[in-house]
């Protein structure tokens, strides 16, 4: 049913008074849903009555009455019922809904109408002006009136209310009835203060997020977006909004490479579905043009009211970094497969839990003679012929040190056993602990050794018939024709310098010349003008040779006159060149081990006297002095009687370690024997720039060792003496200064000087004071 425009005109023209009056407030305060019910309440009270007929205000009515003006779903729809009726002629027939004393805590029966300006009680003083400036019905437009003012509440707080009224006379000669409503705006502020924190808290909780934030609408294109996800796009707000899913500037690919078909873009597609998304990988373009890795999240957002999709939330991280380091976690996973299987160098993968050969290369298969099926199903004390428990405890040395070389003999399929060493690693695959075996074959080094170890020993003897049988054997030839420096060699010659004699192409005795080591170079011709000058009936020479990798192969050079001149001039010189790289190795082994203090790594004696006199002499030629400085520990000696030699011993590795620390990488450090220590301090400007160095290590050697349990507290004392040209001088200057601080207390350095037999910088190196509190003797 409801208010037709005729029908409103009818009721306007047959019903006047304060009906009309309640009709026009009510229909601009009430759905029209609500019309049925109020016409008909109007016209159960106006029944019998004319239109011309006059009637009081229906204050019950406007109390009662439209309680009853509920929906179906008891939903009042006159606005909380807050209507007062004014009569302006008649101050004591003015009435306010109980609603509105429910809002003010006031009964309604409490307010006195009649009271000069009653109404000053309830408004707030602020609002006064107001109510006074609008109180007069003259000064309404149309007679209507709408305005905010604020009331006072019982308990005193203020409550903020939008009045609506209108006026219409009653009588021909009376002011008129006020009639309307009243709205509490308390709440509706509430809500809107509410609103707007809950949206700067959104704003703030969106713009604090670490991950992307891209929302869709309903049409697919972006309405709203955080700051991170601009930054990981690089795109700024502008670019972003109102972008759609399919927007070629995205490029978005699967994980696996795949681009997007067209309309099953990841948004799109939870639009059209309504079904999230979750911890898909995708890869985007940046504005940049990086491809940018994200792992996102897209879920649907729906109308409440009506259950259907308003759009799409996706949440998204640049997961780049972790994109790429999986990549190369790939690639180096391929990379050591590779390195694994495309060499050939014999590798086993061993599971040193159960001994179990769990990988193996095609060189292994080749190396010990068994089909790749059949040798990872071996167990490596297979092919070891140690025992059990040596390859046990081999195993778990390369576990504890992460790394061990050992040299063992295995067994081939054939049962052939090969001397061979294994260069092993520990490493991690999948958390479980496995060990990487490369294994050299060894034997025919070996044999070699041990023949090279033979050679040496007869090598005086066997000179002259090395050099009748040398063409028969494979070793480099040359032939020279000494007038036109043409030079023969044969394919051995180039292989021994990692050359085809093809790539050497024309070779002359500059090719030599070339390859040769400048230092050798010059003793090699010294030696040929004296085979030249038949001073020597042969040339032979040790000498380095540069090889194609860079490296210095040691090679012994024979060779003879083969052809003279008439005038005795040599024309041509026949040679052999044989490699000796692995003899010279051994030899500077032997070498460096003569001259290496066993216990301590520190040069021995033999070095020490070796070193001083070349250090003496490169000293002269630069102009600058050499400062040696002799120590010996003070109380060393109670320490081995009273906690034996092995604790003796580890104590010189600790004072060793203390020398090495606080000298420099130039300087020569040497155990002359004992508890006696020598270092050489080269290219130094005067005696006292050692003071700092004696000082550091006195301090060092003063504080307590804790070995096996024992605190060890010793004291050294040092002699320092300088010169620039006699190293049997300097030695027994700096060992009068040795004794002369032993003579001062010990455990401090003194210099030497010509007018005394040392001098002790008593200031700077008092008496140790840890050997003074020792309970043990000071004897040593």
């Amino acid at each position: 049913m409801g208010w037709c425009a005729n029908e409103l005109d009818f009721w306007h023209a047959t019903i006047t008074g304060p009906w009309k009056i309640v009709l026009k407030v009510l229909f601009d305060m009430s759905p029209s849903s609500n019309a049925d019910r109020i016409k008909e309440l109007i016209l159960s009270r106006l029944d019998g009555k004319g239109p011309d007929d006059h009637v009081s205000c229906p204050a019950d009515l406007i109390g009662q009455d439209f309680d009853t003006c509920r929906d179906a779903d008891g939903i009042n729809h006159i606005p909380e019922n807050l209507l007062y009726c004014i009569d302006l002629d008649n101050p004591t027939e003015s009435y306010v809904s109980p609603a509105i004393g429910r809002m003010l805590g006031y009964a309604a029966s409490d307010i006195d109408f009649s009271a000069t300006e009653w109404w000053r009680f309830y408004v707030h003083p602020d609002d006064a002006d107001q109510i006074v400036r609008t109180r007069n019905p003259a000064n309404w437009p149309d007679g209507e009136m709408r305005r905010t003012f604020r009331l006072r509440h019982v308990d005193g707080h203020w409550i903020e209310v939008y009045d609506q009224a209108v006026i219409r006379k009653t009588t021909a000669k009376g002011v008129g009835v006020i009639l309307g409503s009243l709205r509490d705006l308390s709440s509706r502020r509430q809500i809107t203060v509410a609103l707007e924190k809950s949206s700067r808290r959104y704003e703030h909780l969106l713009g604090a997020l670490a991950e992307g934030v891209v929302v869709f609408g309903p049409s697919g294109e972006v309405v709203e977006c955080n700051v991170a996800a601009l930054k990981i796009l690089g795109l700024t707000r502008a670019e972003l909004s109102g972008a759609m899913p399919s927007d070629p500037r995205w490029n978005c690919v699967y994980e696996n490479g795949a681009s997007f078909a067209d309309g099953v873009h990841l948004a799109a597609r939870v639009l059209k579905t309504g079904r999230g998304e979750f911890g898909v990988v995708v890869g985007v373009n940046h504005a940049n043009g990086d491809r940018v890795w994200i792992r996102l999240n897209a879920e649907p957002l729906r109308d409440e009211a009506n259950g259907q999709s308003d759009g799409v939330i996706v949440s998204f991280a640049d997961i780049s970094e972790l994109k790429r380091a999986e990549v190369a976690m790939i690639e180096h996973a391929k990379m050591y497969r590779q390195m694994f299987e495309r060499t050939t160098a014999i590798k086993l993968l061993i599971d040193p839990s159960t001994g179990d050969i769990v990988d193996v290369n095609d060189a292994a298969c080749v190396f010990y003679g068994y089909p790749e099926d059949k040798l990872r199903k071996m167990k490596v004390t297979q092919i070891n012929r140690s025992s059990v428990t040596v390859v046990r405890r081999s195993m778990a040395k390369v576990l504890t040190d992460g790394k061990g070389t050992f040299s063992f003999k295995h067994m081939l399929a054939s049962g052939d056993i090969r001397d061979v060493v294994a260069h092993c690693g520990a490493v991690q695959i999948d958390g479980q602990d496995y060990i990487h075996s490369v294994i050299f074959d060894v034997t025919e080094r070996n044999a070699y050794e041990h023949e090279l170890e033979h050679v040496n020993v007869e090598l005086s003897a066997e000179r002259q018939r090395l050099n009748e049988i040398i063409w028969g054997t494979n070793v480099g030839t040359w032939e020279w024709y000494v007038q036109t420096g043409k030079l023969h060699l044969n394919e051995r010659w180039a292989e021994i310098i990692g050359y085809e004699l093809a790539e050497l192409g024309e070779t002359t005795i500059d090719t030599w010349a070339q390859f040769c080591h400048p230092e050798d170079l010059a003793q090699a011709n010294e030696q040929l003008q004296q085979v030249f000058d038949r001073e020597l009936g042969y040339f032979e020479y040790e000498c380095r040779l540069r090889h194609k990798n860079g490296d210095w192969v040691w090679v012994l050079n024979r060779g003879k006159v083969a052809e003279w001149s008439k005038d005795g001039r040599p024309l041509r010189m026949s040679g052999m060149l044989a490699d000796i790289t692995p003899s010279k190795k051994v030899e500077q082994e032997i070498r460096r081990m003569a001259q290496t203090d066993t216990l301590t790594g520190l040069g021995n004696r033999h070095q020490f006297d070796t070193m001083l006199a070349k250090v003496i002499k490169i000293n002269q030629r630069l102009g600058k002095n050499v400062v040696l400085m002799l120590l010996d520990l003070d109380h060393f000696k109670p320490v081995n009687d009273t906690f034996g030699h092995p604790v003796g011993d580890k104590l010189l590795i600790e004072v060793a370690q203390v020398l090495r620390k606080f000298s420099r990488e130039a300087d020569i450090i040497t155990r002359l024997g004992g508890d006696e220590f020598a270092i050489i301090l080269p290219l130094v400007d005067k005696i006292t720039d050692a003071a700092i160095p004696a000082k550091r290590i006195i301090d060092a050697i003063s504080e307590t060792f804790v070995i096996d349990g024992h605190d060890i507290h010793i004291g050294v004392s040092i002699g320092i003496a300088a010169c620039h040209d006699d190293s049997e001088n300097l030695y027994r200057e700096a060992d009068l200064a040795l004794y002369q601080a032993k003579n001062c207390g010990r455990n401090r350095f003194c210099y030497f000087e010509s007018d005394n037999a040392g001098a002790c910088p008593d200031q700077a190196n008092p008496p140790c004071n840890s050997c003074a509190q020792s309970d043990l003797p000071i004897d040593g």
